[in-house]
């Protein structure tokens, strides 16, 4: 409604009841020409994403712990391949260990003989002379993904490529 319709409405009002109602016309008017909104309706937007972001946050963790999971899997799956391939390159056998302490579980990737690598609080392979690591991974104790192995190492051998004994690896 435009500013002169909204006068002439007063008038009208003011004509057929009398002065009451042209007392409420500056008011409705200045209502009218009003813009924004009111703190009460900037509360109830606020509380309802409130709400929607409680709703959603658990699932958010969730979803991360499990991108968390993937990506280790993917890492150790990796480690791996490389440590297999490197075996077969280098003409030598290589070692994959599996250590669990009171700082969480770790792997190392190492020549030598077995128990010749063993893995630091920080996660660093710490190996015997004549022994070399290639790779060494940590999952800390305050890490949501460790390491669990049925074998203390495998070997992956440069002739054939294969890796024994059989082994079973899970991260939860």
């Amino acid at each position: 409604m435009t500013r002169n319709a909204f006068h002439r409405l007063c008038h009208i009002l003011t004509s057929l009841t009398g002065p009451g109602p042209s007392a409420l016309c500056p008011r409705l008017i200045t209502n009218a020409r009003q813009r924004g909104v009111t703190a009460v309706e900037s509360l109830i937007v606020l509380s309802t994403a409130a709400v929607a972001l409680g709703a959603a946050l658990p699932s958010l963790q969730a979803s991360k712990a499990q991108r968390h999971l993937d990506g280790s899997a993917a890492q150790l799956e990796t480690d791996i391949q490389h440590a297999r391939s490197l075996a077969v390159a280098q003409h030598r056998n290589l070692r994959m260990s599996f250590f669990r302490d009171g700082h969480g579980s770790c792997y190392v990737v190492h020549s030598g003989p077995a128990g010749s690598c063993q893995c630091t609080p920080t996660g660093e392979a710490v190996c015997n002379a004549g022994t070399q690591a290639a790779r060494s991974h940590r999952f800390t104790t305050d890490s949501a993904v460790q390491l669990q192995a049925n074998v203390t190492g495998i070997t992956f051998d440069a002739n054939k490529g294969t890796v024994t004994p059989t082994t079973t690896l899970r991260l939860a």
